[in-house]
């Protein structure tokens, strides 16, 4: 996904990238700093998007990524991950097929 997330994308499509890569670290890679570097990387370039969509979620996830890294030279990136896992926590609801 991170390989894909690039600026050639239609906006709409790098925004649904974002908080994807986003939910997949929370979930996932916090704390793979290979992962992390990487991210921040497609998210500083994506920050300058004209797409105010893009634009808002690069940086806020931009911003959580520096967030957990200064927790992390706190040492206390434990109880950051497990705060950030209740960010996209929870069930949503289905959608009917003809509400798309």
């Amino acid at each position: 996904m991170l390989r894909a997330l690039s600026s050639s994308l239609p906006p709409h499509i790098q925004a649904v990238f974002i908080q994807n890569s986003l939910k997949l670290w929370t979930a996932h890679c916090i704390g793979l700093e290979e992962v992390e570097a990487e991210l921040m990387l497609r998210l500083e370039v994506l920050v300058g998007s004209e797409a105010l969509e893009v634009q808002e979620r690069s940086s806020t996830g931009l911003h959580l990524l520096r967030y957990v890294a200064k927790q992390r030279e706190k040492g206390e990136a434990e109880s950051v991950k497990a705060e950030l896992e209740t960010f996209f926590a929870g069930e949503l609801n289905p959608v009917a097929p003809k509400a798309q």
